[in-house]
């Protein structure tokens, strides 16, 4: 009986020798910077949101995240106007602050923080997939998944 090859492989190293794939890591941290932003659109957030859209919105997109109510439309303008007061609010800080959503996700933040990203979009490539990837857990509904 023939050996299989894949297991005379060095460690670490498929069938053909080739490095085998690296696991994703999905760990998502929170920076004080992006904490600190969190905590402004949060406020900005809170102050729009609708009762009976979050009614509304919370059957029709079921979820576990927390859910405020806040039209999508408003969460835009808001972005909008939050790219304008912060100009310091770069590609890294828009990474930075969708991996502070994705620590206690909540609907509108997220949506929030994709509209910020959404800015910097000629500026994506390919190098900047593993960081989106550390995301995928926290994502748990259509809406965000479909924006994002």
């Amino acid at each position: 009986m023939k050996p299989d090859p894949r297991q005379s492989a060095p460690p670490g190293r498929g069938s053909r020798g080739l490095a085998a794939p690296q696991p994703v890591t999905r760990t998502v941290q929170q920076t004080a910077p992006a904490a600190r932003l969190l905590r402004d659109i949060r406020g900005r957030l809170e102050a729009n949101i609708d009762p009976a859209y979050l009614d509304k919105i919370r059957n029709l997109v079921p979820t576990e995240s927390t859910v405020l109510g806040v039209r999508v439309p408003v969460i835009r303008a808001l972005a909008k106007a939050f790219v304008a007061e912060h100009p310091e609010v770069d590609l890294e800080a828009a990474f930075s602050l969708y991996d502070a959503c994705c620590v206690r996700p909540c609907r509108e933040e997220m949506l929030f923080a994709q509209a910020v990203l959404e800015r910097f979009r000629r500026k994506f490539d390919r190098g900047l997939w593993p960081r989106v990837n550390r995301w995928i857990d926290a994502i748990d509904n259509w809406e965000v998944c479909d924006q994002l």
